[in-house]
């Protein structure tokens, strides 16, 4: 399993926006276009691909809007059903980005857990910036991406072999050991 939505040309017909809103924008007259999510408005996006229950990957490629308030930006992916995400417990360490980027999110789906890390290419090795910890394994065959005050590239989602994951990312728990106490998310 491999999509891949790309937004240089335009935007992608098959994505569906159910809260807020994005548009497509070229930032220069030759440059390539992207999505423009405006500053204080999230984008929740609906990947139409079904996801089987074993482990994949949601990649986002994006930079943090140039006409926007960089304090107040996001991007995420998670478990969706019926338009809305499942309730989880979440662990979370802050992440001080650079400013405007690129940068690539990767959101790793392994059984019960969802790790989101960040790249930037001052980070090669990713920085885990939160860990969600759901009540069963593979609860839903749908994900949702959610952006704010965001400039996005493109997005992909892949499966995973086991030979992809890293050790920390075989036992996602620990990564949580010095992200203190989850937040209850309903």
């Amino acid at each position: 399993m491999r999509v891949r939505w790309d937004f240089a040309a335009g935007p992608a017909q098959d994505l569906q926006v159910f809260r807020g809103a994005w548009q497509w924008k070229r930032n220069a007259e030759k440059s390539s276009g992207c999505m423009w999510i405006a500053p204080k408005v999230q984008a929740d996006v609906l990947l139409p691909t079904l996801v089987p229950a074993h482990p994949f990957l949601v990649t986002a490629k994006f930079r943090q809007a140039r006409d926007g308030n960089l304090d107040h930006s996001g991007t995420g992916a998670n478990w969706n059903s019926d338009q809305r995400q499942l309730p989880y417990k979440k662990w979370t360490k802050f992440w001080n980005a650079p400013p405007q980027g690129p940068f690539e999110l990767r959101v790793f789906f392994i059984g019960r857990y969802v790790v989101q890390k960040f790249f930037s290419p001052e980070d090669e090795e990713g920085f885990t910036v939160h860990v969600y910890e759901h009540a069963e394994a593979y609860p839903s065959d749908r994900v949702s991406a959610w952006f704010e005050n965001m400039e996005v590239d493109e997005i992909e989602l892949r499966a995973l072999g086991r030979e992809e994951l890293s050790a920390s990312l075989s036992n996602p728990r620990r990564l949580t050991v010095d992200m203190g106490e989850p937040e209850e998310i309903k």
